[in-house]
């Protein structure tokens, strides 16, 4: 009996703990129905019409301006730099003295040439000396050879008279043939001298670097001290009567971008125009065509200058425009946003130009069209659906 009585009291304690949640998930339940409603608040938006025009694109561009004549001095042999006679920004005249390597070293070789050219000179002269005095002896005996065999037919002589003055002769003639062979070494032995006299001037001219035409130095990278060595620049020489400016064009610019198309830039606060001369088929590391646009005679700026090109494409006319502004999404998914019924609708578009006042000409949309240009605190707020309210800029 007592059991089940126990049994009873757990049964009855469960059924009010039921109760008791059941009546608090009802209060809850009731407590939200009676909360007001979660509303998004509208966001503050500019807009802008969006109107038919005509867009005159251009694609901007950084380039550098370049001296299209520019010759970097370097030497091919290993000295030491004994005086350096320019600076940057001085100008120069061809001939002009830029570098002077040591050229002790060399001087002392082409000394030393020099005196064995004199000794061997002096050598040539004494066995030039020593060959006519054979030749002089040998036509002496070759007469009295014949002489005495005249007379030693008429049997005026002993025949050993007449071997003596043969064995003479023969021995002259031995003694000139052999002066001259001596005569020919000599002589090789000066022109090889005189070969390395030439080397060693031409290999001297080497150590006094002259400017090759006039210009100014746009770059000095050497002192006296230092070491030049082949390929090393020590100094290069710009014509700035002659400039250019180079700049990349990316590859998928390229279909637009050409040789005889309009430049636009600004150099010394005047705005220039020229024309792009050529454009480099190869593309360089970074993907990039060279394109160089060469300035007309006289127009210069310092080499190295960067300079903003706005390259003209063809005029698109009769296209809704916008302003750049009102793209979101990046390049890939160009996007704007128009206000319908006091709600932003998003819209892909195409992008067909952009001129230098950053307006784009689109498609995807009509004229009149209101386009939000600047939603207050970003384009992350807004999005396909999104209240939105007009606010003057």
């Amino acid at each position: 009996m007592k059991k089940w009585m126990a049994r009873i009291a757990v049964v009855a304690v469960l059924v009010a703990l039921g109760a008791v949640a059941a009546w608090a998930v009802m209060s809850r339940m009731a407590e939200l129905a009676a909360a007001p409603s979660f509303t998004t608040s509208p966001v503050a938006v500019h807009t802008v019409a969006a109107e038919t025009g005509t867009l005159s694109p251009g694609l901007n561009y950084l380039a550098e301006a370049e001296a299209i004549r520019t010759a970097d001095i370097s030497t091919n042999v290993i000295e030491v730099v004994q005086e350096v006679a320019v600076d940057e920004g001085d100008r120069v005249v061809a001939g002009d003295l830029l570098v002077r390597l040591d050229t002790s070293e060399i001087d002392a070789r082409l000394n030393g040439v020099a005196a064995d050219i004199n000794k061997a000179s002096a050598e040539r002269e004494a066995e030039q000396a020593t060959q006519e005095a054979l030749a002089y002896s040998t036509d002496f005996w070759t007469k009295e050879v014949s002489r005495l065999r005249q007379l030693r037919n008429q049997h005026a002589v002993a025949q050993a008279d007449l071997d003596a003055a043969r064995n003479q002769l023969n021995q002259i003639e031995g003694q000139l043939e052999a002066s001259r062979q001596k005569l020919k070494a000599l002589d090789a032995g000066l022109d090889s001298l005189r070969a390395r006299q030439v080397q060693l001037q031409s290999q001297r001219s080497h150590y006094l670097l002259s400017a090759p035409f006039a210009g100014t130095v746009t770059a000095r990278t050497v002192d006296p001290g230092d070491q030049a060595a082949p390929g090393k620049v020590l100094i290069r020489i710009s014509s700035l009567q002659t400039m250019r400016l180079a700049f990349g064009v990316p590859e998928e610019d390229r279909p637009a971008v050409e040789a005889g198309r309009t430049v636009s830039f600004s150099l010394k606060d005047a705005l220039h125009q020229a024309v792009i001369d050529r454009i480099h088929p190869a593309l360089d590391a970074a993907g990039l065509a060279r394109a160089e646009v060469d300035l007309p005679e006289g127009m210069a700026a310092p080499p190295g200058t960067e300079v903003s090109v706005t390259v003209a494409l063809p005029p698109l006319e009769a296209r809704v425009m916008i302003p750049a502004g009102a793209l979101a999404g990046g390049n890939e998914t160009p996007t704007v946003y128009l206000v319908i019924d006091g709600k932003a609708q998003a819209r892909s578009v195409t992008v067909h130009g952009r001129d230098t006042n950053d307006r784009v000409a689109v498609s995807g949309i009509e004229p009149g069209a209101k386009v939000v240009i600047t939603p207050y605190l970003g384009w992350t707020r807004l999005a396909d659906g999104v209240p939105v309210i007009e606010t003057r800029p």
